[in-house]
């Protein structure tokens, strides 16, 4: 049997491991002939058909996800206008709802799988020409010879068996060359969050430690430094969080990990790990989602928000931690304006990376069920957005899509980071009015460039917060944008800088060179840029600061 994978993820630099996985199992229990077709969501529907077609195959097999639906379907439309003799398996996170209706509508799909896939799919290759036989593959959906719709539920493999398994490693398809690979160490959650693919599928079950060990070494052999852990809480386990915690930080403390953190899950023995843990290794995605008391309870998550705060408020002031936070706009019950305030709240804690999204409704997903309970309207398609729900106008959730343009272009450009803060802290409402602002000058869905981003909070900064707009202008020269059009009181130095200036970066000997000079003049203090070009193209080699 001649099996093609149409592997199609969000970009190069990712590989999902859903095909390592599925071909290592299958080789194990039913050998067949596999061939892979890779590409991105930006790649040609016809161009990754004929490279399907080509490899003849017997069997088409994908994994469809919110990200890569449209392309999938329209590909293997064009798949099955060429090879109409082929079967078409599909599974992933697309189909965990009810697939009735897919189905019928994709008649030319064989069957979709809802779950974990390992054993049903060698089973499923074994009686592709026994259908009849399906009824007993826990996972299958498909339509019968008489028109009904058949679905046997959701597959998931138990703690046992699943250690059994190879690992994805073992698949000649895993693939070292990507900058980072994704690892499993554990499999489910016990959690509630009713907008989660994962929700309630049960407690945890963690790969042997060894295992993890192994499939790290091997990792380290081939030269990865980065690891993506796909575990869904990654502390939802605090003890066996601590076990993988301290491995990574004793036997790899040269890679990078990246981990899901729950803030309202930190014992003090993990608070203990993260404060011990070399910088750089871990890099944090804190899902805070919201602190509104109604939302947390409508959308399941565990923990309260004076919890849910001091957990984030301890990783934020962890310096070795990369941390970046989630938050998510549209979720029952959750008003704009306390959006607006958690963004603010967080925005002073300094995090590396805020990221706001809009609530998706993913299907088979609780929040999916009981959309109409809670009045959300969404998008029928791919990614399935909130477009209104009781508490949020359609006019509010475009609100919040422009806050997360302004918190992608401002907060998360390392380079406006500290003026954002100063901003934040010192104005209440920073975001709301400087979106008021932007609309009148742009249109945000046009990009901008850093030098106009910049341009444009300057000018915001210097009607509403003074000091932070010159700290826009220092951190412009810093940056390496041109001196001479940084906005602020700057000019060409050219005299020794003065003796009492205190260096705070770079290196001191630049002070009594005849190196190029730029001063900048603010209320409070004034700055020395050097620059030299044998050393940096654009950006200061040292910059000095004297006190007003």
């Amino acid at each position: 049997m001649r099996i093609c994978y149409l592997n199609i993820n969000a970009s190069y630099s990712h590989s999902s491991l859903a095909l390592p996985l599925l071909h290592a199992a299958s080789e194990a229990q039913f050998p067949c002939a596999w061939t892979s077709v890779r590409g991105t969501i930006k790649d040609d529907a016809n161009a990754l058909a004929a490279d399907v077609v080509a490899r003849e195959p017997d069997v088409v097999l994908a994994t469809g996800y919110l990200f890569n639906h449209t392309i999938l379907i329209r590909t293997l439309r064009r798949v099955h206008a060429l090879r109409r003799d082929c079967c078409i398996l599909l599974g992933g996170p697309e189909f965990l709802g009810h697939n009735e209706a897919f189905l019928k509508r994709e008649s030319f799909i064989t069957a979709v799988f809802r779950g974990e896939g390992e054993d049903a799919l060698p089973q499923i290759l074994r009686t592709l020409h026994e259908r009849s036989t399906w009824s007993t593959i826990a996972g299958m959906c498909w339509i019968d010879e008489e028109g009904v719709y058949r679905d046997n539920g959701k597959a998931q493999l138990d703690a046992h068996r699943w250690h059994q398994l190879p690992p994805p490693t073992a698949s000649s398809f895993f693939d070292w060359s990507k900058p980072f690979i994704q690892l499993e160490t554990s499999r489910g959650c016990a959690q509630m969050c009713s907008f989660c693919t994962s929700y309630r599928t049960g407690a945890a079950r963690w790969l042997p430690q060894d295992r993890v060990c192994d499939i790290l070494q091997e990792a380290r052999a081939h030269g990865v430094r980065e690891i993506r852990v796909l575990d869904r809480t990654f502390n939802a386990s605090p003890r066996g969080a601590l076990e993988r915690l301290l491995l990574f930080c004793e036997a790899f403390g040269e890679l990078r990990f990246h981990l899901e953190i729950h803030p309202a899950f930190l014992t003090d023995e993990l608070k203990a790990a993260f404060v011990a843990a070399p910088p750089g290794l871990l890099h944090l995605e804190v899902g805070l989602q919201t602190t509104h008391p109604e939302a947390l309870v409508a959308s399941g998550r565990a923990g309260s928000p004076e919890r849910n705060w001091a957990g984030l408020a301890f990783l934020c002031g962890c310096p070795n931690l990369d941390v970046h936070v989630d938050l998510i706009g549209g979720l029952p019950r959750l008003p704009l304006a306390h959006l607006a305030g958690d963004l603010s709240a967080i925005s002073k804690l300094k995090p590396a990376e805020i990221q706001l999204e809009i609530l998706k409704v993913l299907p088979g997903t609780p929040v999916e069920a009981d959309a109409r309970k809670y009045g959300l309207v969404y998008a029928p398609d791919p990614p399935y957005e909130v477009l209104e729900t009781p508490e949020m106008s359609v006019q509010d959730v475009q609100t919040v899509m422009h806050l997360s343009r302004i918190v992608d272009r401002y907060y998360n450009t390392p380079v406006l980071q500290p003026a954002v803060i100063a901003a934040v802290e010192g104005l209440p409402d920073f975001y709301m009015a400087f979106l008021g602002f932007l609309r009148q000058e742009t249109d945000l869905r046009s990009p901008l460039s850093l030098e106009r981003r910049a341009l444009l909070l300057h000018r915001f900064l210097c009607e509403t917060h003074s000091t932070a707009a010159e700290g826009v202008a220092y951190l412009w020269i810093r940056a390496g944008l041109s001196p001479e059009r940084a906005p602020g009181k700057t000019c060409r130095w050219k005299d020794p800088i003065p003796d009492a200036a205190v260096l705070v970066e770079g290196c001191d000997t630049y002070r009594d060179t005849r190196a190029r000079v730029w001063m900048l003049r603010r209320t409070e203090q004034t700055d020395w840029f050097v620059f030299d070009r044998a050393v940096e193209r654009s950006r200061p080699v040292a910059v000095y600061q004297l006190e007003a």
